[in-house]
């Protein structure tokens, strides 16, 4: 029993639940903050644009950077789509992220085993999970209106004519 029980203990601390990701936002200050993207592609989820190559297809100001700490394992989730993304995000104002990296640091592993058997035959079973933590680093961006096109000065008709 007591096996058992730390093995469950070693699969939650492997597995480390979406609840334990966190959101880091920095102000981004700069002259170049009002960007023109090109276009690229997004995964639109939870009222905010994931772009995930490339920049809004428009006017858009970079307000900060967000990083998106989080476990790796089967049950870590991603940034990608997040719900805690999105209201953080949304929270700074923002419409959406441009994806800019990703990196993972792998700190080790968690293996646990069980074998039941006796007078020869058995089952045996073992797992191996890594430990360590997942970074994303997004630019956050609020959109802003197209500017209208600068079409040719009209000179005012001349009076009395």
């Amino acid at each position: 029993m007591r096996a058992r029980i730390i093995a469950l203990c070693i699969i939650g601390a492997a597995f480390a639940s979406p609840a334990l990701a966190r959101e880091h936002f920095q102000i981004y200050e700069g002259n170049d903050a009002v960007q023109q993207g090109t276009g690229g592609t997004r995964l639109t989820k939870n009222g905010i644009d994931y772009w995930t190559s490339g920049t809004p297809p428009h006017r858009y100001k970079i307000l900060g950077l967000m990083i998106d700490k989080r476990g790796i394992g089967g049950l870590a989730g991603d940034a990608l789509g997040s719900p805690s993304v999105a209201k953080a995000v949304k929270d700074a104002g923002g419409d959406a992220v441009i994806m800019m990296g990703e990196q993972e640091k792998v700190r080790g592993t968690a293996s646990s085993g069980f074998y039941n058997g006796g007078r020869g035959f058995g089952s045996a079973f073992a797992f191996g999970v890594p430990i360590g933590n997942r970074e994303t680093a997004m630019q956050v961006v609020k959109y802003l209106p197209d500017e209208p096109a600068a079409g040719p000065a009209q000179s005012p008709a001349p009076k009395g004519s």
